[in-house]
């Protein structure tokens, strides 16, 4: 790669993964964050879970799938909101939120939303459900999806100032990755 080419890489996978972090941050806490990674000069990276911190557990009901989906979706709008694209990886970030969206649709294992399709054969998950089914379950789940989008969105304008702290100490430093205690510090 050119070095402007890796620069931008590396930009872009550090406001991505700063993304996803400031979102985690604001809705489980700043010790949620046990490290943040890139790899290859910046043409991929991830955030890792600190699950030892209380209220991590996800499906316990509507609240939490939406917390992770806003998490799911934090990397993709932060790029939008300061490189105006979004990466390919981002791709893996949508069918994350979009699988969590549909199974609190589908199998009712949140409380408070009724289950929109019947499960007929749980060990392979096949799911018996009519078009008009199906068509709601799409509409519900963009409709999870965008209520989601708007919280991430809202929290990533709240915290702009540090979004961008982090991305930039994430780009400096030589191997491009921050452990949890330096994240909460900021």
């Amino acid at each position: 790669y050119h070095p402007a080419t890796r620069e931008r890489a590396a930009w872009k996978t550090s406001i991505h993964e700063g993304g996803h972090s400031i979102v985690r941050a604001v809705l489980y806490g700043a010790d949620s964050i046990a490290e943040i990674n890139t790899f290859g000069g910046g043409e991929g990276g991830w955030m890792e879970k600190n699950f030892a911190v209380e209220g991590q557990d996800m499906y316990y009901d509507t609240r939490a799938g939406i917390k992770e989906i806003a998490v799911s979706l934090g990397g993709h709008l932060a790029e939008m909101r300061h490189i105006h694209k979004s990466a390919n990886g981002a791709s893996m970030d949508f069918k994350q939120a979009r699988q969590v969206a549909q199974t609190m649709l589908i199998d009712g294992s949140m409380p408070d939303i009724a289950p929109i399709a019947l499960i007929t054969n749980p060990s392979t998950g096949q799911i018996e459900m009519s078009e008009d089914k199906k068509r709601e379950l799409e509409k519900k789940t963009d409709f999870i999806m965008e209520y989601a989008g708007w919280i991430a969105n809202k929290i990533l304008e709240k915290n702009e100032a540090v979004h961008l702290e982090v991305a930039k100490a994430l780009q400096e430093n030589k191997d491009m990755h921050m452990d949890g205690k330096t994240f909460a510090d900021m």
